[in-house]
């Protein structure tokens, strides 16, 4: 409390039983919200890893190694100590899930390669071609364990923008040569803005360069593993786009199949931001639901086309492990990015549902997703597909769970123009749900 006394202001120092009134009304807030949160409250456990993560990046200094898991063995143990009163034992169980979070984020640390010293001047580069990629003029390559004027190779990959007018045949494995100008990745170009530094270092990519000369090819990629395999793959299907479509088309529709987005052109990529359709080009939900729709839709209808099939044999769990291996190969072929990781990851747990007569799309399933994409690449969250693919998601089931049950009543309670009606509403409100809430972080991101 306050008074006034010759025109100076005194503070009252605040009584014991004033900070017990006001501790018992705190514990009866808590106490409620933990009351309507029953049942859910491990939904919070993701978002406090999420915020754990976040509070490790976010750091501009290395803490100790024993900071984290310090805190989760103190966290747990408060835990089960106060495990009988709900305040206490909830807001330990947080601590515990973002000490968990912080520890994602050190192990990631402690995983990555250090960053070497790139060379000032031009340097000649030999490793193997790890990805080739289209650009709207010319190419560039992934080059891993690169070597630098015959010193030591590399534990980090270097990606080089070839010059325009080379030609040369080079495809994934193969071990190639050239004559190169490095730097290494920038700083934020403002107090706030995304890190690169940051980035490169947690995906392994050690700088960027440009071919002062044309790539030699040095040896022929020799029969590889499964990944160079994958990544042959998709730069034959761009290439068979390239040669059939043209221009943004083309661009576009290997963007679709193989997740490669370097080809789009800056001005139509500009073009889709500004029209707020940036995110059809990265590959999400939307995208993996159309494939596993429509090969669920076709599997279900061909076994139906089966009196016996239909008749003995589960045909809806059948055609939904159809559709999530149709989804886990659109996921590597498209490199495996967060928003389709998250995706895929749902979809495995609605699959799981199906098959065991359980609901399948609920807030669990996107908690399950949220923890084991913070757990396996934690330097995510401060990402925006990451940020915006959880929120709309997040939304789309909320607002459907609060809705739906209205909005399908109204609609069985009349003709067929009711049930049009609600189909359009339907199309509507997912749109506006996840517009709505992914917003916000495309205006900080952008």
């Amino acid at each position: 409390m306050q008074t006034w006394a010759g025109g100076q202001a005194s503070v009252a120092p605040m009584h014991q039983a004033d900070l017990l009134a006001l501790w018992h009304r705190v514990r009866d807030r808590l106490d409620g919200f933990i009351d309507a949160e029953r049942g859910r409250f491990v939904l919070w456990l993701p978002l406090a890893m999420t915020a754990g993560a976040a509070v490790y990046l976010l750091r501009t200094a290395e803490p100790h190694p024993l900071m984290g898991p310090a805190a989760c063995f103190q966290s747990l143990w408060l835990f089960w100590r106060f495990r009988q009163r709900r305040v206490m034992s909830a807001i330990f169980a947080l601590l515990a899930a973002a000490a968990l979070g912080f520890i994602a984020g050190q192990a990631a640390r402690w995983t990555a390669a250090p960053m070497p010293e790139l060379p000032r001047r031009a340097a000649i580069i030999e490793g193997r071609v790890a990805a080739v990629e289209a650009l709207p003029v010319g190419r560039r390559v992934m080059i891993s364990n690169a070597a630098l004027d015959t010193a030591a190779p590399l534990n980090r990959d270097l990606r080089i923008r070839l010059r325009n007018n080379d030609e040369a045949a080079i495809g994934t494995g193969d071990i190639v040569r050239l004559r190169a100008l490095l730097q290494r990745p920038s700083p934020p170009a403002y107090p706030g803005a995304w890190d690169l530094q940051r980035d490169a270092y947690f995906s392994g990519i050690a700088g960027y360069g440009t071919a002062l000369g044309k790539v030699e090819v040095v040896t022929p990629a020799p029969p590889g593993n499964w990944q160079s395999g994958v990544q042959k793959l998709r730069e034959l299907i761009a290439g068979r786009i390239t040669a059939t479509l043209s221009g943004t088309e083309a661009a576009i529709a290997a963007t679709l199949l193989t997740g490669q987005t370097a080809s789009i052109p800056p001005a139509d990529r500009e073009a889709f931001r500004d029209s707020g359709l940036a995110h059809l080009l990265a590959i999400a939900g939307l995208h993996i639901g159309i494939v596993m729709g429509l090969v669920f839709g076709a599997v279900r209808w061909t076994l139906a086309l089966s009196e016996r099939a239909a008749l003995f044999w589960r045909l809806k769990a059948i055609a939904a492990v159809a559709a999530l291996a149709a989804g886990g190969v659109y996921l590597v072929l498209t490199g495996a990015h967060v928003p389709i990781q998250r995706s895929f990851a749902m979809a495995c747990l609605v699959t799981l549902a199906i098959l065991m007569g359980r609901r399948a799309v609920s807030l669990r399933g996107l908690a399950v997703a949220m923890a084991v994409i913070v757990l396996i690449s934690p330097n995510v969250v401060l990402g925006v597909s990451f940020q915006m693919s959880f929120s709309a998601v997040l939304a789309l089931i909320s607002g459907y769970a609060a809705i739906r049950p209205a909005l399908f009543a109204w609609g069985r309670n009349g003709g067929k123009w009711r049930h049009i009606a609600v189909e359009a509403a339907m199309l509507a409100l997912s749109s506006a749900l996840a517009g709505t809430a992914s917003t916000p972080y495309g205006a900080y991101h952008f």
